[in-house]
Order: C-alpha cells, then structure tokens, then sequence
C-alpha cells in the first residue's frame, strides 16, 4: 500500500465546515498510515485544533504582504518532510502553496479542493488557479463540479466530486438516546426543531427565526434550538427579541459533541441561501436518524429528495418553510420513514471510510497519471 507525506493548506481564520472536514480527513488518514502535515495562519483556529488533536502544524502567514516570505518557509517544509501531495483549500494558499511546490524542487502533486459553491470569476488569474496550477480539484458536490465545469469551462477530467463522510460510530442514534433535551430544559412531550450550523449570513438564521414565529403562532408548545456560534449571533440575537420570541428561540452557542445536539431534536432545519456542497449537516442528522427539511440550493438537492429523505423548500420563503415544519408536526410517522432512508443513504454512499477510500484513489490517479506522461 502507497504511503505519502501530505501537506494540508488553509488560509482561512475561520471555524466552520471546511476546517472540520480538513481535519477529519487528516486524522483519518494519519490513521491509515500517512505522514500529515498542516500549514495555516498563525491566529487561525484550525491551527489550534490542530495541535489539540495531534496533528503536525506549521503557522505561516499568509496575508499578500508575506506572500514571498510565506513561498519561502513553505518550500523549506516542503523540502525537509519530503512532501508527495500538497491539498490547498483557499485562495491565498493556494497561490503560496504553488509557488513553493515550484521553489522546493520536489515537483509535489498540487491538489485543491473547493468547499463552497461561490461564483468563480471569469479572471485569468482564477483560470490559472483552478485550471493549470493544480493536478486536480475535489468539491464537495456534484453541483460544485458542474458549475466549474459549465460555467467557468474548466477541464472536468481534472475534478471529482468528494462529499464529507460521516462517522457512524460516532453519528449513533442508539449510542445518545435523548442527548442534550434534559441539559436544554425541554419538556419530553415538547416537539423540538433545531439548526446545526455555523452562524454566517448564508445559512438563513433569520428565515429560520421568521419561519419559528409562524409555527408557534399554531403550535406554541414547540422548541426551537440554534446551535452554532459566528458573525452573525449579534443580528440573530436581535431578530429574536423583535419577534418577541425569547425563551421559544433559543441560542445555545458552539457544541463539541454536535452529535448529542442532533440527538436532542425531533426535526432538523437547513434554511441556507446558497453557498453550499453536500452540507455535513444534512449528512450527520440522516446519520442520526432525524427529519430534515431544507432548501433546495446547490449540493443539498443531491441527498434531500422530498418525500423520500426529507422535505425540500425555497430558499429565503420563511411561510414555505413554515409549512413543511407544520407538515411534519402533523405527520410524525411520515418523517420518521424519511429519517431511515436517510440513515440508509449514508450508510451506502457518505459514510467516513468510503470518503477516505475516494480521495486516495484520487490521489493516486493523478500520480500515476502524471508518472505516465
């Protein structure tokens, strides 16, 4: 079996999706027998996590004023782990990760991958990004690739669609029976709905919020749970005080053991407005067994099928949204066959080990690919 030295690079501060899949998918190849190295921004949390977690992480600079400077130690780490696979994750990164696999030498595979279904500009310098530095691209969707492919006409040999898998034995409903309800205060006859999800404008807080205000007004025993810290706590903080709905919305904040905060729901909302892959989100409340409504936006449409895995709705419609979760509070048992074919779903196709199989496999195509010309 292959064993390679891999470089992760992410330029982003941030906490969210992305850096988690990052990690996840170094812990478990490390697990496999890989050599993982990580390269990120000093004040950046995924470099904290990181070093909780184990994992080799080298902080690097990468604002555009240290870009030579940042090319540099990048190529020495290059140089002295041996590096075999670069995966890049952001712009900034990316272009430093190019430059120093050029500096070092050692002629790397350069791999990036693309999270978010964000328009790529027709610029020249985005094609050179995505289209001639790198050996190849991952995205988390199908929808992701096709975009890439047919709006920006990007070489689709080179891109593979790569969702994050879920981790069964930690995504257990039998394992977490009624998670967080008793911690939360809720009253077991009360019908919980709930979002998991970091709190940035795109994953449609606030039409969830409005969505909450039209279900109480005919269910007001419902609960309703935000889980999840961000920029944008402040304004959903705001929307709920006038919509005079403290104490039936609730903010938690950030939850390590996200599992036992899906556990404590009987219904999973994603009211995103764009911006998405194949959401982990979606994948880990299937994984756990509960009914997801979501709208119907990019990667999501590729594993919440209405009727059949959960409910789809449009996006930025708070009274449509509100429909569906009045829907599902009249028809328990139809949600709860929604929810074991969503549990089927990841068992089949986004499970954790398949994820790891699929990038490896990738990985080594384009090194044999690269070899044979």
């Amino acid at each position: 079996m292959n064993r390679w030295n891999i470089l992760h690079t992410e330029a982003s501060d941030g906490w969210g999706g992305q850096e988690i899949r990052i990690l996840l998918e170094m812990g478990g190849f490390l697990k496999r027998g890989h050599r993982l190295f990580l390269a990120a921004t000093p004040q950046s949390q995924i470099l904290k996590e990181a070093n909780l977690r184990g994992i080799s992480a080298k902080a690097i600079p990468m604002n555009r004023l240290r870009w030579p400077a940042s090319c540099l130690a990048l190529s020495r780490l290059i140089r002295s782990e041996e590096i075999d696979i670069i995966n890049t994750h952001s712009s900034a990164d990316s272009w430093i990760a190019s430059g120093a696999a050029y500096l070092s030498g050692r002629r790397p595979l350069l791999v990036r991958s693309r999270h978010l279904s964000t328009p790529i500009s027709d610029r020249m310098t985005s094609r050179l990004l995505y289209n001639r530095l790198p050996d190849g691209i991952i995205t988390t969707s199908e929808a992701i690739k096709a975009d890439m492919i047919r709006k920006n006409g990007f070489d689709g040999e080179k891109i593979v669609s790569i969702p994050t898998g879920i981790d069964l034995s930690r995504f257990d409903p039998d394992r977490h029976g009624t998670g967080l309800r008793e911690a939360w205060g809720i009253p077991p006859s009360a019908a919980v709905v709930g979002t998991i999800g970091v709190l940035r404008s795109w994953k449609g807080h606030a039409y969830f919020i409005q969505a909450a205000r039209l279900v109480l007004q005919k269910h007001p025993e419902a609960a309703f749970f935000i889980v999840g810290e961000g920029p944008g706590r402040p304004y959903l903080e705001k929307a709920i005080k006038e919509n005079r709905l403290e104490g039936k919305v609730r903010l938690v904040g950030h939850c390590a053991e996200v599992e036992r905060a899906f556990a404590a729901l009987d219904l999973f909302v994603l009211a995103s407005t764009g911006n998405e892959g194949v959401p982990q989100a979606v994948l880990q409340a299937f994984a756990m067994k509960k009914p997801v409504i979501a709208t119907g936006v990019t990667g999501i449409t590729e594993v919440v099928k209405t009727g059949e895995t959960g409910r789809l709705v449009p996006p930025k419609d708070p009274a449509a949204l509100a429909e569906a979760i009045l829907l599902h509070l009249g028809r328990p048992a139809a949600g709860k066959a929604m929810a074991e074919a969503g549990r089927r779903l990841v068992e089949k196709e986004y499970h954790f080990e398949g994820m790891l199989d699929r990038v490896e496999h990738f990985y080594l195509q384009l090194l044999r690919k690269r070899n044979d010309a």
